[in-house]
């Protein structure tokens, strides 16, 4: 007993430092789902130790290789695709480690635990960082709403766009007759970093009648 409750301690210090990471940026399975996960795997290992031991005969790693499948049903809970963007992979690869981490305790193997329990938050916790650092390409369709009147700002628009750096991919221009209106729709793909601001810079201009943005 001794034993086990040392284990379910030890899951609990490992999950709760991967998961308290999740939790801090507001991920959909935090502090508490990695903690569950962690400790349900390796009581998982545990009884397939103990069936082991008391029936030679049964196969170990037979109940503890479950873990490994079932847990992509929990993680695959935490992706989200909007348009062309996926996020939540970071942190369904997070709960499928600690799962790997808590049968490695389950088992025994407690500095195996312990230091991929370490390499992991190092891995969350600081090259998250790193990522943030890179630039994050995004691709867009802005819809510009102008006067008939207001034809010069056409070029102005496109040249905006240049400076700050977005690649034109593809343009249109229709003329709405019932309220004697231009509609430019012109997709773009970028920098993410400068969006916020290229969009308020648009909606602050008093030639544009109407201005709105999609993802494309």
């Amino acid at each position: 007993m001794l034993e086990i409750g040392t284990k379910i301690l030890l899951i609990l210090v490992l999950a709760g430092i991967i998961g308290w990471n999740r939790e801090r940026h507001g991920r959909p399975a935090g502090f508490r789902t990695h903690i569950l996960v962690g400790i349900g795997s390796t009581i998982v290992m545990t009884i397939s130790i103990m069936m082991h031991e008391k029936y030679p005969s049964a196969d170990p790693a037979r109940i503890a290789a479950q873990v490994i499948s079932g847990i992509g049903f929990l993680g695959a809970g935490t992706i989200l695709i909007q348009g062309s963007t996926v996020t939540g992979l970071t942190t369904a690869a997070s709960i499928w480690t600690t799962a790997a981490i808590g049968l490695a305790v389950g088992a025994g193997f407690y500095l195996t635990a312990i230091i991929s329990a370490l390499v992991v938050f190092i891995s969350l916790f600081f090259f998250t960082r790193m990522e943030f650092s890179k630039k994050k390409i995004v691709n867009q369709e802005f819809i510009f709403r102008l006067d008939e009147n207001s034809l010069d700002f056409i070029q102005k628009i496109y040249y905006k766009l240049e400076e700050e750096g977005y690649y034109i991919k593809e343009s249109k221009m229709e003329k709405d007759m019932f309220n004697k209106e231009i509609i430019i729709s012109i997709g773009v793909t970028g920098e993410g970093s400068q969006l916020d601001e290229l969009k308020t810079w648009f909606l602050i201009r008093e030639e544009l009648k109407g201005f709105s943005w999609r993802e494309h």
